[in-house]
């Protein structure tokens, strides 16, 4: 609402605010705690002004509670921050809930989970690896042509990358 100085300062003493005077008012003016337009002050702004720009200490009568304009700017910050942080916990909770379905599907493991799965197989490669001498030695001594010993390790060889490829974890649930 928008109205002169004296119309202020009633509408401050109607509030029950300091500064019910037009002689207070006019002093804040010139203080530059409160802002005008011309002959005519914005009182919604001019309220939350004066209760942020005024030294509580400076005051002689002990400080009233915020003027409702003010309150009600407050509160719309609290609501404002109050609705921020159930949003993010309500985001957090999706988060740890599709976390768990992914878990219980199998589609993500914990981080030890996946170690020892991934021990296990390294284990299991290295053993298929070290055994491709000792399956193969009888069928590569009887062979002199390079091109057969050739076609015998590519595919213990190709039989080997072929397990790797195909490792999953291991499933424990």
């Amino acid at each position: 609402m928008l109205g002169s100085l004296r119309a202020y300062a009633k509408h401050r003493k109607e509030s029950g605010l300091p500064g019910q005077s037009l002689a207070a008012v006019q002093k804040a003016l010139a203080s530059g705690r409160i802002k005008s337009t011309g002959d005519k002050i914005d009182f919604a702004q001019a309220d939350r002004d004066w209760h942020l720009n005024t030294n509580v200490k400076q005051q002689r009568r002990p400080p009233s509670s915020p003027p409702p304009s003010v309150r009600a700017h407050q509160m719309l910050e609290e609501d404002k921050s109050y609705l921020e942080a159930q949003r993010q916990l309500e985001w957090i909770k999706v988060q740890k809930e599709n976390l768990e379905l992914q878990k219980r599907r199998r589609e993500v493991l914990e981080k030890t989970e996946l170690q020892e799965s991934l021990g296990q197989c390294i284990i299991a490669i290295r053993q298929k690896a070290e055994a491709v001498p000792e399956t193969n030695a009888e069928r590569l001594a009887m062979e002199s042509d390079p091109v057969v010993i050739r076609e015998i390790l590519a595919a213990e060889m190709h039989a080997l990358l072929s397990d790797i490829i195909a490792w999953r974890p291991a499933a424990n649930a």
